[in-house]
């Protein structure tokens, strides 16, 4: 597979690359950037058919991107689902058959969801053949932008993970790290930040959790009302990523650039 430089489609394949990478190629690395550098080694080119369901234009006609459902949408108008059937006569699957579940099958209606979306950009775009139905290959500039991205779930401002490129950055201001008593629940976090209308919490660990403010506009008053305490301790999102940086730094044993000028030029004054 990563001799054919094929392109490699499944859905929502994050933990199938996961296990498919650990069982046949090796341990999976312990860093983040070390995955996206041995995915994209084994595998050059991988398309998510989850992210390009959950991704304009398809969003906007599909609702629901499991397997299943995405599977009946793709058979109905706007789109056109070719007829794929069994090279062989009794063997291999058919899409009426329903079996959810079993790898193979899934693979088989993955596919096919990936050819109806395909073409359905091919005629969006009017770059197909409309007698067709604007069949577009795999290797067409029209699904380039999908290219070697992992869906990921749960993670409203981070949709894929970038397996070639910069992932994005969303913008957190509105967005507190703290750290509590075991004892809280997710009630007590949100009652204590009652007062800046609805949040939503992700926690960390038993005493820590995120929390993100729905009205944004209210972030700069959150650290002026609720000052850290004896049993909290608050901070901005950036500053959390700061302090774990800084920890990185000195546990790897590299000296940060403003200690070693200081080391050098001791009479440097910092302002």
């Amino acid at each position: 597979m990563t001799e054919s430089g094929k392109l490699v489609v499944g859905h929502n394949m994050i933990l199938d690359i996961a296990h498919t990478l650990n069982q046949f190629c090796g341990p999976l690395p312990e860093t983040y950037q070390d995955f996206k550098a041995m995915t994209t080694a084994v595998f050059p080119k991988l398309l998510d058919t989850k992210l390009m369901a959950n991704t304009i234009p398809f969003k906007q006609e599909i609702f629901n991107s499991s397997l299943e459902e995405l599977h009946k949408a793709v058979q109905l108008p706007p789109y056109d689902l070719p007829p794929v059937p069994p090279k062989f006569s009794g063997s291999g699957y058919k899409a009426g058959s329903a079996s959810f579940h079993e790898a193979g099958f899934d693979a088989y209606i993955t596919g096919l969801c990936f050819i109806a979306m395909s073409n359905r950009l091919g005629l969006l775009c009017a770059t197909g053949d409309k007698t067709k139905a604007g069949r577009v290959l795999a290797d067409s500039h029209l699904v380039q932008p999908f290219l070697n991205k992992l869906y990921l779930m749960k993670i409203a401002d981070i949709p894929y993970i970038n397996l070639t490129g910069e992932d994005l950055k969303p913008e957190r201001s509105h967005v507190f790290h703290i750290t509590f008593p075991k004892e809280w629940k997710t009630a007590d976090i949100v009652h204590m930040f009652s007062s800046f209308g609805y949040v939503f919490v992700s926690w960390q660990d038993d005493t820590s959790a995120f929390v993100s403010l729905k009205e944004k506009e209210m972030a700069p008053q959150v650290l002026e009302v609720l000052k850290s305490g004896s049993s909290f301790r608050i901070q901005t999102y950036q500053n959390y990523l700061d302090t774990k940086n800084q920890a990185s730094l000195v546990n790897c044993g590299i000296t940060p650039i403003w200690k070693r000028c200081l080391s050098l030029h001791p009479m440097v004054v910092l302002r």
